[in-house]
């Protein structure tokens, strides 16, 4: 049962059983080895299953208790649920509300969920991809001191369990640190700005890894080297290139968001002017209505 992060089933302990009488050599070395081999390889212990029947003639019910236990430790830790959560939904006292509350704010307190959260926000932020931008402008070891800067600005934000303040008062943090550039949130972090080093790119990755939306694919064989003339920024040139209809239909999604950058080259180095002109950091977000659309200058209004 620990492997699938429930109890198995009726016809689930008969095969097991059958596979312990059925060897060739019957005994109970042989058959927890292929009791073992049977479970670590079955669908239910590789994916998440769902197994409890469906109330007749209704396309939707609620999970059960140790369907909820394997979900919520799988989201909050990567690992099937521990003795403590397994009991719970055994006992039948994870269906309860006030329970439920209890065990999340537990295994918020444990090592496995602030290293399960660094994987994701690792993942989701590039990290895992930085050291291969090494170049004559970046060395490794500046990569892998960027992105130690970044780790270390995660872990203080979602390390500090302690004060009560539970899943809402560390997301509260997270997204409060990415909110204001006077932080140094994500969005300016140069682990950021290095890996998404020009407008299209950063507004893809705000676009797509901020606001969960699809950004189409470039056209084939589009030329995607952008260089500013001698009297251009690199907002001019941006836009100069990308004016072609075929061009903007796609760039109006994204290059806006990204513009509101501009105080950040492709290095991810602060400055205030770029060639000689005041950098312009207004920026847009469009076709998504509601509060989140509209002007801002800069990444912390963003």
């Amino acid at each position: 049962g620990a492997a699938y992060g429930r109890r198995p089933s009726d016809a689930e302990l008969t095969r097991y059983v059958a596979l312990v009488k059925g060897g060739a050599n019957p005994g109970m070395v042989q058959g927890a080895e292929l009791v073992i081999e049977a479970a670590l390889l079955s669908p239910h212990f590789l994916f998440q299953s769902y197994l409890s029947s469906d109330p007749a003639g209704q396309p939707e019910r609620p999970l059960d208790a140790f369907e909820l236990a394997r979900r919520l430790s799988l989201a909050l830790t990567g690992a099937l649920p521990d003795d403590s959560l397994r009991g719970a939904a055994q006992s039948g006292q994870l269906e309860s509300y006030a329970a439920y509350a209890a065990q999340v704010e537990r295994l918020l307190q444990l090592p496995a969920f602030r290293e399960n959260t660094q994987h994701f926000l690792a993942s989701w932020l590039g990290l895992d991809e930085l050291h291969t931008l090494a170049s004559p402008d970046l060395s490794p070891a500046e990569l892998a001191a960027m992105r130690a800067e970044t780790e270390d600005f995660l872990a203080k934000a979602i390390g500090d369990t302690g004060t009560g303040a539970g899943a809402a008062g560390q997301i509260s943090r997270l997204l409060g640190s990415i909110a204001h550039e006077s932080e140094g949130g994500i969005l300016t972090q140069r682990s950021t700005l290095v890996h998404f080093p020009n407008p299209s790119r950063r507004g893809q990755f705000v676009r797509e890894r901020l606001m969960c939306q699809t950004v189409p694919p470039s056209q084939p064989n589009v030329d995607t080297l952008v260089k500013a003339g001698p009297n251009e920024t690199r907002r001019q040139a941006w836009e100069r290139h990308t004016e072609p209809p075929v061009c903007r239909s796609c760039h109006q999604l994204f290059d806006p968001i990204g513009f509101g950058f501009e105080s950040y080259d492709e290095l991810g180095n602060y400055r205030a002017e770029d060639n000689g002109v005041h950098v312009d950091t207004s920026g847009e977000v469009t076709a998504v209505g509601g509060e989140l659309q509209g002007t801002f200058m800069g990444p912390g209004a963003l």
